[in-house]
């Protein structure tokens, strides 16, 4: 069943905090001033119950969390993000832009591994979070950031998908070990099963 959560969030605020417009607003490592509501958007794919083998497990069919970038009418704004969790790998074709697990575009392949997925309504891109080689029964962790175009009342959604069977490979390595993701919840416990945060790093505006 679908989990989905909407937030609505402010960047105007969020770029001249120093008039006090009544804004909630937490600092950023950079020093940024921010609404605390854009950040934390997250997708799980939790363990629930016992799996097929003993390498994964029973999981929900898919998880959604979405933002509505509210900023200044008109404006455009270049948003730098960071993007942690673990991950199973899948396969995609015909995609641009690789960095890493991270992609631009593609097509996924017909496995039932993971989908992870970020889209951007305006301008529209799609992302996917954990390219690779499915058929592999191991977790990997994912740290990356980027600087990513929106535009005001633009749709954010984070996206997870467990592929059709209902089913996740467990948080394990190569090793068979659990995966611990630094300073995201719940560390220092590992999680069990798969997840992606989204935090924001800082917003601009584009030029």
């Amino acid at each position: 069943m679908l989990r989905q959560s909407i937030r609505y969030v402010s960047v105007f605020c969020a770029l001249f905090v120093l008039i006090n417009f009544g804004c909630d607003s937490e600092k950023t490592s950079t020093g940024v001033e921010l609404v605390a509501d854009i950040d934390d958007l997250r997708v799980e794919l939790a363990c629930l119950g016992t799996g097929s083998s003993s390498v994964n497990c029973e999981t929900a069919d898919n998880d959604e969390s979405r933002t509505i970038v509210s900023g200044k009418k008109g404006v455009t704004y270049d948003v730098t993000i960071r993007i942690r969790g673990l991950v199973e790998q899948k396969t995609y074709s015909g995609y641009s832009n690789e960095d890493g697990m991270w992609i631009e575009e593609g097509t996924p392949d017909g496995s039932t591994f993971n989908i992870f997925k970020l889209e951007i309504s305006s301008p529209a891109q799609t992302y996917f979070l954990n390219s690779g080689s499915s058929y592999i029964d191991q977790c990997f962790l994912l740290d990356i950031q980027k600087t990513l175009v929106m535009d005001d009342r633009a749709r954010v959604t984070l996206f997870a998908d467990a592929g059709g069977d209902g089913l996740s490979t467990k948080n394990r390595d190569q090793n068979g070990n659990p995966i611990v993701v630094p300073n995201v919840p719940p560390a220092p416990n590992p999680f069990d099963g798969q997840f992606l945060q989204m935090d924001i790093i800082s917003i601009n505006v584009h030029e």
